[in-house]
């Protein structure tokens, strides 16, 4: 009798309060439904020449998963760039995020296409229906070895990061 009311009491008890980076739940950590455009966009700035509603112009949707640094406070991790789990952490600084040749963090596959480095340069934009996510993102073999560019543009699916992404 005694051990059901120890379990009794155990299972009654609240959840423990997990202890985030300061700012964090934060708008830069979320999934995202992203479409990629293969070297016919180089910049913000083309955002008005975009027609998602014609499939020819870009590969996708598939999902993106950004999520803030635990170990620092002025980095994000950006998780599925490419559709081939490229993982890369780069800089952050307000709503902007960039790096410049940064290492490919999925080091089992380096992302299916021996992707090694990646530089890029990203914002979220408040959009009229939530959420934007633009990105122009160039892929590396090698520092010297461009494998693609690609712009990338997407719109928020949920506000948390997703461990298990396309779930």
């Amino acid at each position: 009798m005694l051990c059901s009311i120890l379990l009794l009491t155990m299972a009654c008890e609240e959840e423990q309060q997990v202890d985030y980076q300061e700012g964090y739940p934060n708008r830069m950590a979320g999934n995202w439904y992203v479409y990629d455009f293969n070297g016919k966009f180089v910049s913000i700035d083309s955002l008005h020449q975009i027609d998602i509603q014609n499939p020819e112009m870009f590969e996708g949707p598939y999902y993106l998963s950004t999520a803030l640094d635990p170990e620092s406070d002025d980095s994000i991790v950006i998780q599925n760039i490419y559709n081939a789990n490229v993982r890369v952490k780069a800089r952050l600084d307000s709503n902007r995020f960039f790096t410049t040749y940064g290492k490919q963090l999925e080091v089992f596959n380096l992302g299916g296409d021996s992707i090694r480095y990646v530089s890029l340069e990203g914002y979220i934009i408040d959009g009229n229906d939530g959420d934007i996510i633009v990105m122009t993102i160039g892929l590396y073999q090698t520092k010297h070895t461009n494998y693609d560019s690609i712009f990338t543009y997407g719109f928020r699916k949920t506000g948390w990061e997703d461990y298990e992404i396309g779930n």
